[in-house]
């Protein structure tokens, strides 16, 4: 049993670390402050973050802009370029065609000549006749006309006069109608039709046609012949149609 005085001198439980354990630490790190403190914005930098990337944005406009303003001249000297390519090669193809043109012409000029001289010579006659002759005959107005200088052109001589003839009417010019228009009239031409359907006649069997006119015009091909030719009379049908129509609506 414990004496009163004991009492005071009672040692209390130990609340030392047991021989051989540590106590464990708990460390905070710095950085983790540091970092933490970091990234509370305060109005200042929030305000100074959004300047910035404000900035940055318009930044990137600006320099996409730029880079449409160049493209957009890039294309407009690259059309301009081509523009002026084509005109340089359409130049070019037209001296091309004008002077494959006067070489033709020279070439036909000698051709008909000497085939005045040789119709003329077989005929006894003088050129300037045979031509008069020609000129009063054409354009055609009548189918009497016509088949008169069908059996005419049965002759190689004629036929040959008849091709120098049209070779002149011709001249510089590779317009088939003109030349059609030249050797036959409106009201002749009603009557025809290039294959002789719908009850008109055929004007591709005349010797004038498929034969004298086709030659001075052979360079131009069979099928673009055909279809110069069918173009013409459709023209020719028009023009008549529209004499018709004004001389009926004068009689009114």
């Amino acid at each position: 049993m414990m004496e009163p005085n004991d009492i005071f001198n009672v040692t209390p439980p130990s609340t030392s670390t047991p021989k051989g354990l540590k106590r464990k630490k708990v460390q905070l790190s710095h950085n983790f402050y540091a970092s933490s403190s970091s990234q509370v914005l305060t109005p200042h930098s929030q305000n100074m973050f959004c300047s910035e990337e404000t900035a940055t944005a318009s930044e990137g406009l600006d320099a996409n802009k730029d880079i449409m303003a160049k493209l957009d001249l890039i294309l407009e000297k690259q059309l301009n370029l081509e523009s002026r390519l084509d005109k340089l090669e359409e130049n070019i193809i037209n001296k091309t065609d004008v002077m494959a043109h006067h070489k033709i012409v020279r070439e036909t000029k000698v051709l008909v000549k000497k085939v005045q001289q040789t119709v003329c010579r077989i005929s006894g006659e003088s050129c300037e006749d045979f031509h008069t002759e020609l000129a009063v005959l054409m354009p055609m107005q009548t189918l009497d006309a016509v088949f008169d200088l069908e059996e005419k052109i049965l002759e190689k001589n004629y036929e040959d006069a008849v091709i120098t003839y049209l070779f002149t009417l011709k001249g510089t010019s590779g317009d088939i109608g003109e030349v059609v228009k030249r050797v036959f009239g409106d009201e002749v031409l009603s009557l025809f039709n290039w294959d002789g359907r719908c009850g008109k006649k055929s004007l591709s069997e005349l010797k004038i046609v498929s034969v004298a006119l086709f030659e001075i015009f052979k360079l131009h091909g069979r099928i673009d012949f055909e279809k110069e030719v069918r173009k013409s009379v459709e023209q020719s049908h028009n023009r008549q149609k529209q004499k018709r129509y004004l001389l009926n609506k004068k009689n009114l």
